[in-house]
Parts: C-alpha cells; sequence; structure tokens
C-alpha cells in the first residue's frame, strides 16, 4: 500500500509522464507483494516447524 501511495504522489507531481508512472506503480506494487506473499510463506513454515519442535518437547 505504501509503495502505490508513494507511486500516486510522484504521477500527480509529473502529469506528462503520468502513463509511465502508473505502470511504475504497479510494477513496484506487484514486486512488493510478491517479496510480501515469499515472506508470508517462510513465516508460515517457521512457526509449522516451532509447533513441531514444542509437540516433541512436551511428549518426551
Amino acid at each position: 500500500m505504501i509503495a502505490r501511495k508513494k507511486a500516486a504522489a510522484i504521477a500527480q507531481r509529473t502529469k506528462r509522464g503520468a502513463k509511465v508512472n502508473a505502470e511504475i506503480a504497479a510494477n513496484v506494487a506487484a514486486i512488493s507483494n510478491k517479496v510480501n506473499a515469499r515472506s508470508n510463506v517462510v513465516m508460515t513454515a517457521r512457526k509449522k516447524a516451532a509447533v513441531r519442535k514444542n509437540a516433541a518437547t512436551n511428549a518426551k
């Protein structure tokens, strides 16, 4: 969201390159979404591992 807002602010500043800025904004948003998705996957994997570890220690 922050990236999109920043890009929108830039687009307002320069009306001539608005189309280019919109494209850049879309690309930036897509990249940040990808990064977020990847970190979410990593975090859930870590959480699952922690849960498994706890279950193993409790079972002992």
